[in-house]
């Protein structure tokens, strides 16, 4: 009867350390599903958010040169007319405006205002198109350095949590010599912060 009472007692035992274990294993398995979609939106929010200005600035430099370029071009452009207005032959409108012949003579013809209105049309189909993949560049490096600092943190917890590697590694999209990696790095500033 004793031996009786005490596999009972064994068995009640192990099934609450089962129950324990799988409650752990699917407390887990949640914890980190719902940390890594937190995370996700986090790290998508600052991505998009760092793309943005990324993106706003690489436009605005861009813009700026191109502005300038336009500006010194369509000075260069007004000088010329003038200057074939004065009758100043072409050899020295080149020299002097640097705008090429071809473009001087077009102009001496009259085609002023189309090859204008050609060249701002590129001028702003280039800008937007440059603006663009500039923000686009700017999102995906955005996204990309959110995504990575989600999955360090994520694997910064479970490693706080003693969960294995192997399992921080499928989780996180983190390779095992990385997640050892970040590891060592805590030990050392957690060894670093002791009085």
């Amino acid at each position: 009867m004793l031996v009786t009472e005490a596999v009972k007692y064994l068995d009640a035992q192990l099934d609450r350390l089962e129950a324990r274990e799988i409650g752990r294993a699917e407390g887990l398995e949640m914890g980190l599903a719902e940390g890594l979609e937190k995370g996700l939106e986090k790290g998508l929010a600052e991505g998009l958010e760092k793309g943005l200005a990324e993106g706003r600035e690489q436009g605005l430099t861009e813009g700026l040169e191109k502005g300038l370029a336009e500006g010194a071009r369509e000075k260069a452009m007004e000088i010329a007319l003038n200057m074939l207005a004065a009758d100043t032959p072409v050899d020295e409108i080149v020299e002097f405006s640097g705008l090429a012949e071809d473009l001087v003579k077009n102009l001496a013809e009259g085609g002023a205002k189309s090859v204008a209105e050609g060249w701002a049309e590129g001028w702003a189909e280039g800008m937007a198109e440059r603006m663009a993949e500039g923000w686009a560049k700017g999102m995906e490096e955005g996204m990309a350095e959110g995504e990575r600092k989600n999955a360090l943190e994520v694997a910064r917890k479970m490693l706080a949590a003693d969960t294995p590697v192997d399992i921080i590694a499928e989780f996180s999209g983190l390779t095992e010599e990385e997640i050892l990696k970040l590891r060592d790095e805590t030990r050392e500033d957690s060894a670093a912060q002791r009085p």
